[in-house]
């Protein structure tokens, strides 16, 4: 997209609608759960261009996401619909247990994340607004359309119902790497362990216990990591920003090329979101996005692509023998924190039935199994940096109301909420790049020397293995923000989910730590692990 651009609301318009309500009631729904009442009176107008983009103007917030609520379901109702059920860690409750138990894991996890405390968060008054009003225009819009007239997918299924801001709220506070290892959490059960009888039998089984820990661990087969996160082989992004030097006239460029793949789940939905003096964002996000996620506000444009930098780390543990839930850290024995969940299915009969499960957590994070095993005397967990509730805490609304790229990289340092590169232009005619998000704070040294026996694990009984802490990161364990790749340019800038090492060749960026991307990370890592690429 060219900056500065003409962001006028009716271009080639097709179609219009104004959308009001005061104090919108579901009740006669009739679905298994009713949303909260709508708390405020709304107003937007929906416009429709060529290409049936959605152009979303209101005077507030609430308003604001009324609107995108109501369009959003116009474009996408059964998607959403279903994909609701997952937040709300209800798919086996409609849907039955899904494939290979799909459905019960996944609410399973999604429950185990709000058991937890993941969605309590306080997060932006102008965000908890918005998810109020899009849960409502998403609402409207099943009220006006009535559900035997909906797409035939899911035109009169029980599962569609209205929903409420607080799932919403559970989409946009998500953590984005988590859900990746589900099937590796969801896969972690300690082992069953024999009564042993005799001290002589007891020494026996350790030496067996060392045995079948080696063998164990010599038969680990890990897949690329990258594929946990987005195997830029696979899938992935292109961001090009290009400055006044060379942008044939305009102030600055920005090519976006978000190339995930075709899966609905992964599909953006564009829109433009309209508060006359307040906001004027262009851009698209995921479908069950409430706000643009990448564009522009007339100022600044901005994309993203996938990182190189070291978001998670497994830890090997050292388990108190004949006790699997206890581990040993710094010489102290801890016992591991267990919380269970329990969720409905639909059994064969139709029926309903509580499964529940198991998680284990220790202070690096939860435990982790296939392909890592637990067994007598070692597990595995897992790590991660993320995002926190820092982007609906400051972060998301700082880029929408950043006025240079300058703006932009001093409101993501200072919370490191995005888990992906940024490439930036602004009307100066200034371009940036940076990847500046959260990252694990690993030393060089701690690379070399913090290794544990299976293969891509650090050590976890070492306190000198863990994460360290920087005054200038957003939060313990993160990697500070003067200690992450970024480059200024006038000329471009660019990445396409590679190293940050030649965001723009006539100016490499070297000197930063290893986990933050540096190109001879995929080199030590591949050398220590056996691994095609981390």
């Amino acid at each position: 997209m060219k900056m500065k651009m003409n962001t006028g609301l009716l271009l080639m318009a097709s179609s219009a609608l104004l959308l009001s309500a005061c104090g919108d009631d579901d009740n006669n729904h009739g679905n298994a759960q009713k949303p909260e009442a709508d708390k405020s009176s709304y107003q937007a107008s929906v416009y429709r261009t060529e290409g049936g983009i959605a152009h979303i103007e209101a005077n507030d917030f609430a308003s604001l996401g009324y609107g995108t609520g109501f369009a959003a379901a116009e474009d996408n109702v059964c998607f959403l619909a279903e994909n609701f059920l997952k937040f709300q860690a209800q798919q086996a409750r409609y849907l039955g247990a899904g494939e290979n138990n799909a459905h019960i894991n996944d609410d399973l996890f999604y429950q185990y994340l709000s058991d937890t405390g993941q969605y309590d968060a306080t997060i932006d008054a102008e965000f908890e607004a918005m998810f109020e009003g899009y849960a409502a225009g998403y609402n409207r819009y099943l009220r006006d359309t009535g559900n035997a007239n909906l797409p035939a997918r899911c035109a009169n299924k029980e599962w569609v119902m209205p929903v409420d801001a607080a799932t919403i709220k559970r989409i946009h506070l998500t953590p984005f790497f988590l859900p990746n290892f589900k099937g590796m959490v969801m896969a972690a059960k300690p082992p069953v362990l024999v009564t042993k009888a005799s001290k002589a039998k007891q020494t026996r089984n350790a030496q067996a216990d060392q045995y079948a820990i080696q063998n164990a661990i010599a038969s680990i087969t890990l897949p690329p990591l990258d594929d946990l996160i987005g195997n830029p082989m696979d899938k992935g992004s292109n961001g090009v920003a290009i400055g006044r030097d060379l942008a044939n006239g305009a102030n600055a460029i920005l090519f976006a090329n978000p190339h995930l793949t075709w899966d609905e789940s992964q599909r953006f939905w564009p829109m433009h979101q309209v508060m006359p003096g307040v906001m004027n964002l262009l851009g698209a996000n995921a479908i069950d996005r409430a706000s643009v996620g990448f564009g522009t506000n007339g100022d600044v444009a901005w994309t993203n692509t996938v990182s190189k930098s070291m978001r998670f780390s497994f830890y090997q543990l050292g388990l108190i023998p004949g006790s699997p839930t206890t581990y040993v850290y710094d010489g102290v024995p801890i016992e591991m924190t267990q919380t269970t969940v329990t969720i409905q299915s639909l059994d064969e009969s139709g029926a309903l039935e509580d499964v529940s499960h198991t998680f284990y957590a220790t202070e690096f994070g939860l435990l982790v199994g296939n392909p890592f095993p637990w067994m007598d005397g070692m597990a595995i967990a897992l790590r991660i940096a993320d995002e926190g509730a820092r982007g609906m805490q400051g972060g998301t609304k700082g880029n929408y109301m950043a006025k240079t790229v300058h703006d932009l990289k001093a409101i993501n340092d200072k919370l490191q909420f995005l888990p992906v590169n940024l490439i930036a232009a602004d009307n100066n005619g200034d371009v940036l790049y940076a990847d500046i998000g959260p990252v694990a704070n690993i030393s060089n040294e701690q690379m070399q020397n913090c290794w544990a026996q299976v293969p891509n694990t650090f050590n976890g009984m070492d306190p000198a293995c863990q994460w360290n802490i920087a005054e200038d990161a957003a939060e313990a364990g993160l990697l500070g923000a003067s200690n992450q790749p970024h480059l200024y340019r006038t000329d471009y800038v660019t990445n396409s989910n590679d190293s940050y090492w030649l965001a723009n060749p006539n100016a490499p960026i070297t000197g930063y730590p290893e986990v933050a991307g540096e190109i001879n990370t995929e080199r030590t890592l591949r050398t220590r692990s056996g691994l095609e690429m981390i």
